[in-house]
């Protein structure tokens, strides 16, 4: 099992200081594969017990498995230079997350909302979600595309608890719209996320969340290259069948 399935599934034990741990960690594979666990503590200030204490949520006996685990895994990862396998697996993996994931309340949403607003973080999340409000069209809603961050910013305060703000993101870094979602939160404007699979601090700020798997293919020299969007655009095709079905079901 991948270690990002595994935070998700017992994302309800995790602590604050677990998620720094985490959060780390995710960010530098490569590097926690040699880590010490007195180096990872002192890097994330984190004492080793509260280390140990993490792995056992996880399922793990201690650090050691966890790093033991972590290198099988990379390793099976840069062995898979089959490009058409890993979309192959994101595909899987992705149409996993959504056959178990209830949308019930996220269709709920949708339907009460007054408007809609979606922002994607980059310029190919942005082409996805305007497919998405085309889409969306044919149930009668009409979704108000956010082009930027700062337009994000200067829209907020008009909005009102009754509407909802989708979000797509791959690494769920907020870092450049940080300010954005906190203000969302403290409006109490719902959000739902949209991002790559595993702990991120977008999911963590939402009301609802869904996820998808893209994993970016090596080159030889172990550089990532560009991330696929087809996952998302599943996501993406797929709320919009399920909400479909939902508004029909609602206006017979």
């Amino acid at each position: 099992m991948k270690l990002e399935e595994m935070i998700n599934q017992n994302h309800q034990k995790l602590n604050e200081n677990d998620c720094i741990v985490l959060r780390y960690i995710i960010q530098n594979k490569k590097k926690c594969e040699s880590l010490s666990i007195q180096e990872l503590s002192k890097i994330c200030s984190i004492s080793p017990a509260s280390i140990v204490r993490l792995m056992q949520k996880l399922g793990f006996a201690g650090y050691s498995e966890f790093k033991y685990h972590l290198k099988s895994h990379q390793a099976e990862i840069t062995s898979d230079s089959d490009l058409s396998g890993l979309l192959q697996k994101d595909i899987n993996a992705t149409l996993k997350l959504i056959r178990d994931t209830d949308l019930s309340d996220i269709l709920s949403v949708i339907h009460r909302a007054r408007r809609i607003f979606v922002f994607g973080s980059g310029y190919s999340q942005q082409l996805m979600l305007q497919e998405f409000n085309h889409c969306m069209a044919t149930c009668q809603k009409d979704l108000f595309l956010i082009p930027a961050r700062h337009e994000l910013s200067t829209r907020i305060y008009s909005m009102k608890p009754d509407d909802l703000v989708i979000i797509a993101s791959y690494s769920g870094r907020i870092t450049d719209y940080e300010s954005s979602v906190h203000a969302l939160n403290l409006l109490k404007i719902p959000i739902l996320s949209i991002t790559g699979f595993g702990t991120n601090e977008l999911a963590e700020h939402a009301d609802y969340s869904l996820y998808y798997q893209s994993t970016p293919p090596l080159t030889p020299g172990q550089e990532p290259r560009r991330i696929s969007y087809l996952a998302l655009n599943l996501v993406l095709e797929s709320l919009y069948r399920a909400y479909f079905q939902f508004w029909e079901n609602h206006n017979n």
